[in-house]
């Protein structure tokens, strides 16, 4: 049903139906390199939440290259707040539009979700 769901707001010409289906595909594509930097591109995957403390933990491999190890640190933390639902600031964007929990998504997201 999602996705007949997706298909019918596209048919409508909506602008936001369209950056809608676009943050959705980004986000897929998004969680598949996730999967493929952490390894894990056959079988089942691990949790996401543990595929980016997976990404965190990597920065610990890089010897004498603090500002290399800081980009994993802050790679990690918007992961975590874009895609992770937390108590305090995550944001849980993929089943927040896929379930259809919001209506509008400003193209700010599809933005972000582009660039990473």
């Amino acid at each position: 049903k999602p996705i007949q769901a997706l298909m019918q707001m596209s048919l409508k010409n909506d602008e936001n139906a369209n950056v809608v289906i676009a943050t959705l595909l980004s986000l897929n594509m998004l969680e598949s390199t996730i999967r493929s930097i952490t390894n894990h591109t056959t079988g089942k995957a691990p949790l996401l939440k543990n595929m980016i403390e997976s990404i965190l933990h990597s920065r610990n491999k890089i010897k004498n290259d603090n500002d290399e190890s800081h980009k994993y640190h802050l790679l990690a933390a918007i992961l975590r707040t874009l895609l992770l639902p937390t108590k305090k600031d995550g944001l849980n964007l993929r089943n927040l539009v896929w379930h259809g929990f919001t209506s509008y998504l400003p193209p700010k997201w599809l933005a972000l979700c582009i660039v990473l």
